[in-house]
Protein backbone atom coordinates (compact mmCIF):
# COMPACT_ATOMS: atom_id res chain seq x y z
CA UNK A 1 0.00 0.00 0.00
CA UNK A 2 0.96 3.89 -0.68
CA UNK A 3 -0.09 7.20 -0.24
CA UNK A 4 -0.62 9.70 -2.71
CA UNK A 5 -1.77 13.17 -2.20
CA UNK A 6 -1.53 16.56 -4.73
CA UNK A 7 -3.57 20.09 -5.12
CA UNK A 8 -4.45 21.49 -8.10
CA UNK A 9 -4.37 25.57 -7.96
CA UNK A 10 -8.08 26.66 -9.69
CA UNK A 11 -7.55 30.18 -10.08
CA UNK A 12 -4.20 32.14 -11.31
CA UNK A 13 -3.70 33.47 -8.17
CA UNK A 14 -3.47 30.33 -5.92
CA UNK A 15 0.05 29.15 -5.24
CA UNK A 16 1.30 25.54 -4.18
CA UNK A 17 3.65 25.77 -1.43
CA UNK A 18 5.93 22.64 -1.32
CA UNK A 19 5.74 22.76 2.43
CA UNK A 20 2.06 21.93 2.38
CA UNK A 21 2.60 18.57 0.07
CA UNK A 22 5.17 18.12 2.81
CA UNK A 23 2.99 18.08 5.71
CA UNK A 24 -0.03 16.44 3.41
CA UNK A 25 2.46 13.11 2.63
CA UNK A 26 3.72 12.87 5.85
CA UNK A 27 0.74 12.36 7.67
CA UNK A 28 0.71 8.86 5.31
CA UNK A 29 3.63 7.95 6.25
CA UNK A 30 2.72 4.35 7.75
CA UNK A 31 0.87 4.07 4.27
CA UNK A 32 4.67 3.94 2.34
CA UNK A 33 7.53 4.03 4.68
CA UNK A 34 10.25 3.35 2.19
CA UNK A 35 10.55 6.74 0.80
CA UNK A 36 8.43 9.70 -0.41
CA UNK A 37 8.54 12.28 -3.19
CA UNK A 38 7.22 15.65 -4.42
CA UNK A 39 5.85 17.07 -7.71
CA UNK A 40 5.70 20.66 -7.73
CA UNK A 41 4.67 23.14 -10.78
CA UNK A 42 3.18 26.58 -10.73
CA UNK A 43 -0.54 24.62 -11.44
CA UNK A 44 -0.26 21.33 -9.44
CA UNK A 45 1.50 19.53 -6.66
CA UNK A 46 1.89 15.77 -6.42
CA UNK A 47 2.91 13.59 -3.52
CA UNK A 48 3.54 10.11 -2.98
CA UNK A 49 4.69 8.18 0.16
CA UNK A 50 5.70 4.67 -1.47
CA UNK A 51 5.78 0.88 0.37
CA UNK A 52 8.34 -0.60 -2.64
CA UNK A 53 6.93 -3.83 -4.05
CA UNK A 54 7.48 -3.63 -8.03
CA UNK A 55 10.93 -2.20 -9.21
CA UNK A 56 12.41 -1.46 -6.12
CA UNK A 57 15.32 0.68 -7.00
CA UNK A 58 14.67 3.75 -9.13
CA UNK A 59 10.57 3.88 -8.68
CA UNK A 60 10.17 6.76 -6.62
CA UNK A 61 7.17 8.47 -7.26
CA UNK A 62 5.81 10.87 -9.04
CA UNK A 63 7.20 9.17 -11.69
CA UNK A 64 6.73 11.54 -15.22
CA UNK A 65 6.94 10.34 -18.73
CA UNK A 66 9.74 10.64 -21.64
CA UNK A 67 9.11 14.43 -22.50
CA UNK A 68 7.94 15.49 -18.19
CA UNK A 69 4.35 16.14 -19.83
CA UNK A 70 2.56 13.29 -18.01
CA UNK A 71 3.41 13.10 -13.73
CA UNK A 72 1.68 10.16 -11.65
CA UNK A 73 1.08 9.57 -8.27
CA UNK A 74 -0.31 5.95 -7.64
CA UNK A 75 -0.91 3.87 -5.10
CA UNK A 76 -2.07 -0.05 -5.51
CA UNK A 77 -1.23 -3.00 -8.06
CA UNK A 78 -1.75 -3.64 -11.60
CA UNK A 79 -1.54 -7.03 -11.87
CA UNK A 80 -1.12 -7.47 -15.61
CA UNK A 81 1.23 -4.72 -16.00
CA UNK A 82 4.37 -7.25 -17.59
CA UNK A 83 1.73 -8.61 -20.42
CA UNK A 84 0.67 -4.11 -21.08
CA UNK A 85 4.41 -2.93 -21.10
CA UNK A 86 5.06 -5.05 -23.53
CA UNK A 87 1.62 -4.12 -25.61
CA UNK A 88 3.20 -0.63 -24.96
CA UNK A 89 6.99 -1.19 -26.03
CA UNK A 90 5.94 -2.02 -29.06
CA UNK A 91 3.62 0.84 -29.35
CA UNK A 92 6.75 2.41 -29.43
CA UNK A 93 6.89 3.93 -25.63
CA UNK A 94 10.01 3.90 -23.47
CA UNK A 95 10.68 2.94 -19.85
CA UNK A 96 13.17 4.31 -17.23
CA UNK A 97 12.02 1.67 -14.20
CA UNK A 98 10.76 -1.69 -13.74
CA UNK A 99 6.94 -0.22 -11.81
CA UNK A 100 3.70 -0.89 -12.97
CA UNK A 101 3.40 2.73 -11.96
CA UNK A 102 5.24 3.96 -15.30
CA UNK A 103 3.22 0.99 -17.13
CA UNK A 104 -0.05 2.98 -15.83
CA UNK A 105 1.16 6.26 -16.82
CA UNK A 106 2.03 5.35 -20.57
CA UNK A 107 -1.13 3.53 -20.59
CA UNK A 108 -3.36 6.14 -19.98
CA UNK A 109 -0.86 8.42 -22.51
CA UNK A 110 -1.88 5.91 -25.24
CA UNK A 111 -5.25 5.29 -24.37
CA UNK A 112 -6.77 8.08 -22.20
CA UNK A 113 -9.58 7.09 -19.61
CA UNK A 114 -10.33 4.09 -21.50
CA UNK A 115 -7.06 2.64 -20.37
CA UNK A 116 -8.68 2.12 -16.81
CA UNK A 117 -10.56 -1.17 -19.09
CA UNK A 118 -7.27 -2.50 -19.38
CA UNK A 119 -6.23 -2.48 -16.42
CA UNK A 120 -6.44 -5.63 -14.10
CA UNK A 121 -5.68 -4.82 -10.24
CA UNK A 122 -6.54 -2.50 -7.68
CA UNK A 123 -5.89 1.19 -7.75
CA UNK A 124 -6.29 4.94 -6.93
CA UNK A 125 -3.97 7.37 -8.64
CA UNK A 126 -3.76 10.68 -10.10
CA UNK A 127 -1.78 12.42 -13.49
CA UNK A 128 -1.04 15.96 -14.14
CA UNK A 129 -1.25 16.50 -17.74
CA UNK A 130 1.02 19.75 -18.17
CA UNK A 131 0.23 20.28 -22.01
CA UNK A 132 -3.59 20.01 -21.55
CA UNK A 133 -3.69 21.48 -17.64
CA UNK A 134 -5.66 18.62 -16.95
CA UNK A 135 -5.47 16.81 -13.48
CA UNK A 136 -6.90 13.34 -14.29
CA UNK A 137 -7.45 10.61 -10.79
CA UNK A 138 -9.25 7.38 -11.16
CA UNK A 139 -10.69 4.94 -8.68
CA UNK A 140 -10.21 0.73 -9.22
CA UNK A 141 -13.97 -0.89 -10.20
CA UNK A 142 -15.04 -2.10 -6.16
CA UNK A 143 -13.26 0.99 -4.48
CA UNK A 144 -10.51 -1.43 -2.61
CA UNK A 145 -7.83 1.83 -3.01
CA UNK A 146 -9.54 4.84 -1.36
CA UNK A 147 -8.98 8.58 -2.99
CA UNK A 148 -10.71 11.50 -1.14
CA UNK A 149 -10.91 15.08 -2.31
CA UNK A 150 -12.08 18.37 -1.45
CA UNK A 151 -12.52 21.31 -3.90
CA UNK A 152 -13.57 24.97 -3.64
CA UNK A 153 -13.35 28.07 -6.08
CA UNK A 154 -9.35 27.98 -5.42
CA UNK A 155 -8.02 24.73 -4.73
CA UNK A 156 -8.78 21.24 -5.40
CA UNK A 157 -6.80 18.88 -2.75
CA UNK A 158 -7.05 15.07 -2.66
CA UNK A 159 -5.46 12.64 -0.76
CA UNK A 160 -5.41 8.83 0.30
CA UNK A 161 -7.00 9.44 3.70
CA UNK A 162 -9.06 12.71 4.68
CA UNK A 163 -6.18 13.35 7.84
CA UNK A 164 -3.79 14.44 4.68
CA UNK A 165 -6.35 16.65 3.46
CA UNK A 166 -6.89 18.14 6.68
CA UNK A 167 -3.06 19.28 6.84
CA UNK A 168 -4.01 21.83 3.83
CA UNK A 169 -4.41 25.19 5.70
CA UNK A 170 -7.62 26.12 3.05
CA UNK A 171 -9.39 23.05 3.96
CA UNK A 172 -12.09 23.53 6.71
CA UNK A 173 -12.48 21.06 9.35
CA UNK A 174 -16.05 20.74 10.10
CA UNK A 175 -18.69 17.37 10.51
CA UNK A 176 -21.27 16.92 8.42
CA UNK A 177 -24.45 15.98 10.18
CA UNK A 178 -26.28 14.67 8.09
CA UNK A 179 -23.67 12.04 6.70
CA UNK A 180 -23.40 11.57 10.60
CA UNK A 181 -26.64 10.45 10.89
CA UNK A 182 -26.08 7.68 8.02
CA UNK A 183 -23.06 6.31 9.83
CA UNK A 184 -25.49 5.38 12.78
CA UNK A 185 -28.28 4.41 10.15
CA UNK A 186 -26.36 1.94 8.04
CA UNK A 187 -23.10 1.99 9.73
CA UNK A 188 -21.26 4.28 6.79
CA UNK A 189 -21.64 7.28 4.82
CA UNK A 190 -23.38 7.10 0.84
CA UNK A 191 -20.46 7.71 -1.17
CA UNK A 192 -19.39 9.89 -1.91
CA UNK A 193 -20.31 11.41 1.30
CA UNK A 194 -18.03 11.54 4.48
CA UNK A 195 -18.53 12.65 7.40
CA UNK A 196 -16.40 15.74 6.90
CA UNK A 197 -18.38 18.53 4.87
CA UNK A 198 -17.21 19.68 1.90
CA UNK A 199 -14.85 16.50 1.76
CA UNK A 200 -16.25 13.69 -0.78
CA UNK A 201 -14.51 10.73 -1.81
CA UNK A 202 -14.19 9.66 -5.40
CA UNK A 203 -16.97 6.53 -6.00
CA UNK A 204 -15.59 3.20 -7.36
CA UNK A 205 -15.46 2.77 -10.73
CA UNK A 206 -15.21 6.34 -11.27
CA UNK A 207 -13.03 9.02 -13.08
CA UNK A 208 -12.66 12.51 -12.56
CA UNK A 209 -10.66 15.63 -14.88
CA UNK A 210 -9.89 18.76 -13.71
CA UNK A 211 -9.57 21.83 -14.90
CA UNK A 212 -9.99 25.89 -15.38
CA UNK A 213 -13.30 24.49 -17.45
CA UNK A 214 -14.62 22.59 -14.42
CA UNK A 215 -14.90 19.02 -12.59
CA UNK A 216 -16.17 15.95 -15.00
CA UNK A 217 -17.13 12.71 -12.48
CA UNK A 218 -17.17 9.50 -15.33
CA UNK A 219 -18.22 6.16 -14.42
CA UNK A 220 -16.16 3.56 -16.50
CA UNK A 221 -17.56 0.47 -14.82
CA UNK A 222 -20.22 -1.07 -13.31
CA UNK A 223 -21.54 -4.13 -11.52
CA UNK A 224 -24.51 -5.85 -13.70
CA UNK A 225 -27.24 -8.53 -12.90
CA UNK A 226 -27.67 -10.69 -15.32
CA UNK A 227 -30.30 -13.82 -15.26
CA UNK A 228 -28.75 -17.13 -14.92
CA UNK A 229 -29.10 -19.27 -18.33
CA UNK A 230 -30.64 -22.70 -17.97
CA UNK A 231 -27.59 -24.51 -18.89
CA UNK A 232 -27.10 -28.46 -19.59
CA UNK A 233 -24.65 -30.84 -17.18
CA UNK A 234 -21.60 -30.81 -18.42
CA UNK A 235 -19.74 -34.42 -19.59
CA UNK A 236 -17.32 -35.73 -17.15
CA UNK A 237 -14.02 -34.58 -19.03
CA UNK A 238 -15.34 -31.05 -19.44
CA UNK A 239 -15.91 -31.31 -15.65
CA UNK A 240 -12.82 -32.54 -14.98
CA UNK A 241 -11.15 -30.11 -17.55
CA UNK A 242 -12.53 -27.28 -15.80
CA UNK A 243 -11.85 -28.92 -11.90
CA UNK A 244 -8.24 -29.09 -12.78
CA UNK A 245 -7.81 -25.54 -14.10
CA UNK A 246 -9.39 -24.68 -10.56
CA UNK A 247 -6.31 -26.53 -8.88
CA UNK A 248 -8.96 -29.08 -7.39
CA UNK A 249 -7.79 -32.45 -7.97
CA UNK A 250 -10.61 -34.76 -8.14
CA UNK A 251 -11.74 -38.42 -9.51
CA UNK A 252 -15.30 -38.25 -11.30
CA UNK A 253 -17.29 -41.13 -10.82
CA UNK A 254 -19.37 -42.84 -14.01
CA UNK A 255 -22.28 -41.39 -14.58
CA UNK A 256 -25.64 -43.41 -12.99
CA UNK A 257 -23.60 -43.98 -9.50
CA UNK A 258 -24.43 -40.98 -7.63
CA UNK A 259 -26.75 -41.21 -4.74
CA UNK A 260 -28.96 -38.94 -2.77
CA UNK A 261 -28.67 -39.56 1.43
CA UNK A 262 -31.21 -37.80 3.25
CA UNK A 263 -29.04 -37.03 6.57
CA UNK A 264 -32.09 -35.18 8.26
CA UNK A 265 -30.25 -32.08 8.80
CA UNK A 266 -29.97 -32.45 4.56
CA UNK A 267 -29.24 -33.97 1.81
CA UNK A 268 -25.90 -35.06 0.88
CA UNK A 269 -24.95 -35.80 -2.22
CA UNK A 270 -22.16 -38.64 -3.14
CA UNK A 271 -20.77 -40.86 -5.66
CA UNK A 272 -21.17 -44.67 -5.05
CA UNK A 273 -19.39 -47.14 -3.58
CA UNK A 274 -17.64 -45.48 -1.74
CA UNK A 275 -14.13 -46.20 -2.91
CA UNK A 276 -15.75 -44.18 -6.27
CA UNK A 277 -16.25 -41.38 -3.56
CA UNK A 278 -14.87 -37.55 -4.83
CA UNK A 279 -11.52 -36.60 -3.24
CA UNK A 280 -11.41 -32.85 -3.39
CA UNK A 281 -7.92 -32.65 -1.00
CA UNK A 282 -5.87 -35.09 1.17
CA UNK A 283 -8.63 -36.07 4.09
CA UNK A 284 -11.63 -35.30 2.32
CA UNK A 285 -13.21 -38.37 1.52
CA UNK A 286 -16.67 -36.81 -0.16
CA UNK A 287 -18.27 -34.01 -1.54
CA UNK A 288 -21.26 -32.82 0.42
CA UNK A 289 -23.69 -30.99 -1.11
CA UNK A 290 -26.36 -29.27 1.40
CA UNK A 291 -29.75 -27.81 0.39
CA UNK A 292 -31.51 -26.75 3.69
CA UNK A 293 -34.50 -25.32 2.79
CA UNK A 294 -34.72 -25.96 -0.46
CA UNK A 295 -38.80 -26.66 -0.64
CA UNK A 296 -39.12 -22.98 0.44
CA UNK A 297 -36.79 -21.66 -1.85
CA UNK A 298 -36.99 -23.61 -5.06
CA UNK A 299 -40.53 -24.38 -4.43
CA UNK A 300 -41.76 -28.22 -4.80
CA UNK A 301 -41.41 -28.13 -8.87
CA UNK A 302 -37.55 -27.19 -8.34
CA UNK A 303 -37.06 -29.19 -5.88
CA UNK A 304 -37.91 -32.21 -8.03
CA UNK A 305 -36.28 -31.32 -11.03
CA UNK A 306 -33.22 -30.81 -8.71
CA UNK A 307 -33.18 -34.78 -7.72
CA UNK A 308 -33.84 -35.99 -11.10
CA UNK A 309 -30.29 -33.86 -12.25
CA UNK A 310 -28.83 -35.84 -9.07
CA UNK A 311 -30.40 -39.43 -9.57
Amino acid sequence: MCGIAGILALRDSTTIQEDTLVRMISALRHRGPDESGVYVSPRVGLANARLSIIGIDGGTQPIGNENGTLWIVFNGEAFNYIELKAELVQKGHRFSTQTDTEVVLHLYEEFGPDCLNRINGQFAFAIWDAARKELFLARDRVGIRPLHYYVDANIFVFASEIKAIFQHPGVPRALDFESLGQVFTLWTTVTPRTIFRGVQELPPGHYMRLSKNGMQVERFWSLTARLMEHRTAPSQDAAREELQALGVQQDVAPVGERGVENRGDGLEVHDKPPSARRRTAPGVERLEVRVHHLRALAGEEGLHEVLERLE
